[in-house]
C-alpha cells in the first residue's frame, strides 16, 4: 500500500529531501509521539515558563516566555487521565501552528529522527490505543512505534 498520503505535512516536493522527514520524539507516559520538527520554535523544561493565568481544563492558561503570551496545552491529558505531575522531567515543547506560538506540555522530550513515507504505517490497520484527529499514522524508532501526529489537526479548533 502507498502510505505517502498517510505523512501530515506538506513537503515541496522540489526540495533535495523529496521522501525524508524530520520530527521530533517525545514521550506521554508509555506512548511514543512525533511532530514535525519544521513546527517546533523552542525546548525547554516546565519551569522555564512564567504562568500567568490558571485554568484547569486541557488548555492549562497561558504564559510568558521571552515576551512572548502563549496558551499552554498540556498535550498528556489528550493521552492519559489521573494526576499529572509536574516535575524536572516535565517538557515544554513552543511550537508554531497557524501562525501562532503554542506551549505543548508532555512528560519529557526524547530525540529528533528522520523517517521515509515508506516507514509510516497506516493508523487504522494497526489500531491505536486511543482515537484522535490528527493521529496520522505509526513508525519505528528506538526498537518501539511512535505516532505521528499532525499538529493543524490536534490542534484545531471547531
Amino acid at each position: 500500500m502507498d502510505t505517502s498520503t498517510h505523512i501530515p505535512w506538506t513537503v515541496d516536493m522540489n526540495e533535495t529531501s523529496k521522501n525524508s522527514y524530520d520530527l521530533l520524539i517525545f514521550e506521554i507516559g508509555d506512548d511514543h509521539f512525533g511532530i514535525d520538527i519544521r513546527s517546533v520554535q523552542e525546548l525547554c523544561n516546565y519551569s522555564c515558563l512564567t504562568r500567568l493565568v490558571e485554568d484547569s481544563r486541557l488548555i492549562e492558561g497561558v504564559a510568558s516566555r521571552n515576551g512572548a503570551i502563549m496558551p499552554m496545552v498540556d498535550f498528556r491529558k489528550y493521552f492519559r487521565s489521573g494526576v499529572l505531575l509536574y516535575d524536572d522531567l516535565t517538557s515544554v515543547i513552543i511550537v508554531r501552528v497557524r501562525d501562532r506560538s503554542i506551549c505543548l506540555i508532555v512528560d519529557r522530550v526524547l530525540a529528533t529522527t528522520s523517517l521515509t513515507s515508506t516507514q509510516v504505517e497506516d493508523i487504522s490497520e494497526s489500531g491505536a490505543p486511543f482515537h484522535l484527529d490528527g493521529l496520522v499514522g505509526m513508525a519505528p524508532w528506538g526498537g518501539r512505534q511512535f505516532f505521528l501526529l499532525d499538529l493543524n489537526k490536534v490542534l484545531s479548533v471547531p
